[in-house]
């Protein structure tokens, strides 16, 4: 089995995977005042999220975002083949691809679509792609890795505050931030 072929079938076996585990984020609450379902400390959705956080191996940034993303021409991109899934991204009239294999490797891309910031996010264990508006607030905000994991799912963090956000609940779980949401942009496997 080539690379190639195992990234693919690991992909679609994570994804699967995140479809099924998806009713463990129907617990985290949107605002941190709400009580959760299920929580055997009697605290939040939050906060049962921030104590489920564990180590994914690399540090904090070990797996680096891409901050300045180039594009070039689908013809151009040399390892991407017909059938390998990219992320499609519409907003504002700008249409852009992310390759699965680049995002693999990095796991997010801090874009930008004339002044607004736009981040695309991939967790490889879960296999979720999701897009965000980089900010909340009218806060502009770009996000790496922390190297840990919330329920097998990438814990990234914004630059500007270091506060913590589970890409699947898209919600501030630890920092300054906290219980604040990301406006998500749709994306096209």
């Amino acid at each position: 089995m080539s690379r190639r072929q195992f990234l693919k079938g690991a992909a679609v076996l994570a994804g699967a995977a995140g479809l099924v585990g998806a009713g463990v984020w129907q617990f985290a609450d949107r605002s941190s005042d709400a009580p959760a379902t299920g929580s055997a400390t009697g605290g939040t959705g939050l906060d049962v999220l921030a104590e489920n956080v564990v180590s994914g191996g690399p540090g904090k940034d070990g797996i680096p975002a891409i901050d300045k993303p180039r594009f070039v021409g689908a013809a151009e991109m040399e390892l991407q083949d017909d059938d390998d899934p990219v992320f499609g991204l519409t907003y504002c009239g700008v249409v852009r691809a992310y390759p699965q294999l680049v995002l693999v490797w990095h796991e997010i891309v801090n874009d930008r679509i004339g002044a607004e910031r736009i981040s695309v996010t991939y967790c490889p264990l879960t296999g979720s792609a999701f897009g965000v508006r980089g900010g909340t607030e009218g806060r502009p905000l770009t996000f790496g890795t922390t190297g840990q994991l919330v329920n097998s799912n990438l814990l990234m963090y914004d630059r500007q505050t270091d506060s913590e956000w589970p890409q699947l609940a898209g919600t501030t779980i630890r920092g300054p931030l906290r219980g604040r949401q990301l406006d998500m942009v749709p994306l096209v496997w």
